[in-house]
Order: structure tokens, then C-alpha cells, then sequence
């Protein structure tokens, strides 16, 4: 990205959820390859679960939208 388009690697690094990682990782610059490659597998994992999370709740969200949607036809 750096070096085909450095605005994009701009706004890629500005993201809120870059800036967190990059936090998190930016006292790690003296560990080996390998531990910060586990951690980062283990905070993706975190990432995927929330994500599952989110999509479950907007899921179940939706549902009960539909049934208040249909209750109100019902009515009219």
C-alpha cells in the first residue's frame, strides 16, 4: 500500500481499529516474529467471536422487527 498509494496507507492507519492494534503492538517491537504472530492470531480470533456476536445480535434484532412490522399491518 506504502508504496502504490501512500493516502490509502494514510487513511488505513488512521482507522480507529488500526490505532488500537498498533497500540497494542507498539511495545512489542523487541519480541520475536512468533509471539507477536500467536498474539495477533489470538486477538483475531476476539475480533471473529465479536464479529459473530454483532451479526447475531443484528440478526435477532431484525427478527423482531419483522414480527412488529407484521403486528402492525395486522392492525391497519
Amino acid at each position: 500500500i506504502a508504496k502504490h498509494n501512500p493516502a490509502a496507507l494514510t487513511e488505513l492507519l488512521n482507522q480507529p481499529e488500526i490505532k488500537a492494534i498498533a497500540t497494542i503492538a507498539s511495545p512489542l517491537g523487541n519480541l520475536s516474529d512468533e509471539w507477536i504472530k500467536n498474539k495477533m492470531t489470538v486477538l483475531f480470533d476476539v475480533m471473529v467471536c465479536g464479529l459473530r456476536l454483532a451479526v447475531l445480535q443484528v440478526a435477532a434484532f431484525s427478527g423482531i422487527l419483522d414480527r412488529q412490522i407484521r403486528r402492525l399491518r395486522e392492525l391497519t
